[in-house]
């Protein structure tokens, strides 16, 4: 998933809407991945091990949109690179059930508060018509 689309020139710029603001801000090559990692062979059960990999991907998710947008000759807002990388922290901690476990929580929680932060943070960032 790009974070911007480049434009030819016979293409009028235009400002996202709200949709597209929504897609930026879900992470999907680095949830992907992710979600690839946790199914890896010899993982464990181990919390240090799942804590590790989340904090990994939680860093790769603004280097992964800097490096898009930088790509598409953009500019992402700074408010994005917030909102994509704690959206992904939310999301890949209600997706391992490892983390759950080990921090005793109700299971659904953090993917409500992933959703909740795509949604708001996709209205916020999206340009008023």
């Amino acid at each position: 998933m790009a974070i911007a689309v480049r434009q030819t020139s016979d293409q009028v710029a235009r400002s996202d809407g709200y949709i597209d603001s929504l897609a930026k801000l879900a992470p999907g090559e680095v949830v992907i991945v992710y979600a690839a990692t946790l199914q890896a062979d010899g993982l464990g059960g181990g919390c240090t091990a799942h804590w590790t990999i989340m904090a990994i991907f939680t860093a790769l998710t603004p280097v992964i949109l800097y490096l898009s947008s930088r790509r598409a000759r953009v500019i992402a807002p700074q408010l994005q690179y917030v909102m994509r990388t704690a959206t992904f922290a939310l999301f890949a901690l209600g997706m391992d059930s490892v983390l759950l476990e080990c921090l005793r929580i109700v299971q659904w929680m953090p993917s409500v508060g992933s959703l909740v932060f795509v949604v708001l943070g996709a209205y916020i960032l999206a340009p008023a018509n």
